[in-house]
């Protein structure tokens, strides 16, 4: 089982961009951390991170927290 335990950082580009952070903790095979989303237009939003841990592979759910204005 891969280890994705620590602060991820990326960007997203399409119709919207942003950069977002991730953080995540690992317990075997079971994740939990809390995603940043700073979109260009309409600022940040925060969610909550569920998910697990496979070989190569993480699935997880994204629980909305705090939302753009």
């Amino acid at each position: 089982m891969s280890d994705f335990s620590g602060r991820w950082i990326g960007s997203i580009r399409g119709t919207n961009t942003a950069t977002f952070t991730l953080v995540l903790e690992q317990t075997e095979q079971n994740l939990r951390g809390e995603l940043a989303l700073n979109d260009a237009a309409l600022g940040l939003a925060t969610f909550q991170v569920e998910g697990t841990a496979g070989d190569a592979v993480a699935t997880f759910r994204l629980i909305p927290g705090a939302a753009a204005p």
